[in-house]
């Protein structure tokens, strides 16, 4: 989806989370052995992700721009394409601003 009109396209991501908090071996102050199920007579609990950052699920689950990816295309996206428009300053390192296609360097 886009972050805002004009700007590039960035991997949503909704998912629910799992009802059970599964502790970690040999940490300290952990979840109490009673609280590892949560209760499961409330509403599944769901998330958002825009492009890796934490976001109000309606702002993932509302948008018009929405086109179905797989979880590949999704790690390219927040991983090696981000370190890759960082490093060459594309539009792609800063979402969120709209694309100014003057002021991209030329292709070759």
């Amino acid at each position: 989806m886009r972050a805002r009109r004009g700007a590039p396209l960035v991997a949503a991501l909704i998912y629910q989370l799992c009802p059970m908090a599964l502790p970690e071996p040999m940490r300290v102050g952990g979840p109490h052995p009673d609280e590892w199920c949560r209760p499961r007579d409330r509403s599944p609990g769901y998330r958002a992700l825009l492009d890796g950052q934490p976001v109000a699920v309606e702002v993932v689950w509302t948008a018009r721009s929405l086109r179905p990816i797989g979880e590949a295309e999704y790690r390219f996206r927040t991983g090696v394409l981000r370190r890759w428009a960082r490093s060459t300053a594309m539009p792609e390192a800063l979402p969120r601003r709209p694309v100014d296609l003057a002021a991209l360097p030329p292709l070759y």
